[in-house]
């Protein structure tokens, strides 16, 4: 498979990295958290986490409730942070 770009990973498809590039995976959601936490705040943070560990699997809707902007939205922020 080839690789895919930094730049061009989104929450579609950092999981068709492939397994052996697991630090790409663990770098790529390391950097989102410390994007996330420098531009929303930790506490934004803590009740994300919270909100999650009670219902994961709405990990979406969760982000437009904990921080009032689409996933991909965020994520499209993110990559043009990543490109700067």
């Amino acid at each position: 498979m080839a690789r895919l770009p930094l730049n061009r990973l989104n929450e579609s498809n950092i999981m068709q990295v492939p397994l052996q590039d697991i630090r790409l995976r663990y770098a790529f959601y390391g950097f989102f958290i410390q994007f996330l936490v420098e531009h929303y705040g930790l506490e934004k943070m803590q009740e994300y986490i919270s909100s999650y560990l009670n219902d994961p699997t709405g990990y979406i809707s969760l982000f437009l409730n904990v921080y009032g902007e689409e996933l991909s939205s965020i994520l499209a922020c993110f990559s043009a942070y990543l490109q700067s």
